[in-house]
């Protein structure tokens, strides 16, 4: 259960663990860093997260935009940059 709680305050959790892909969530800090073993890094950070923002409004994985639901263990391990900018409005 640690494992889970941590992967969700980054943002996103394996869904299954042997699919390799991680459903994506809303971030509850505000960056996290994960040093890979090839010697790359994984890193998110939110953007306006805040009592009030808790919405993620959209998301950009290496400067780029990205909408869809679930991140691949390989963009992961191949390192990456993933940022959530948060709003205080729901999706409708």
């Amino acid at each position: 259960m640690s494992a889970w709680f941590l992967f969700s305050s980054m943002g996103f959790y394996p869904l299954d663990p042997v699919g390799g892909e991680y459903v994506i969530g809303a971030p509850q800090v505000p960056a996290a860093t994960i040093p890979l073993a090839n010697g790359k890094t994984f890193t998110m950070k939110t953007e306006n997260l805040s009592v009030n923002n808790l919405y993620v409004d959209k998301i950009e994985l290496n400067g780029k935009p990205y909408d869809k639901k679930t991140i691949s263990h390989k963009d992961i391990m191949d390192g990456a940059n993933l940022v959530f900018y948060m709003t205080d409005k729901a999706e409708e």
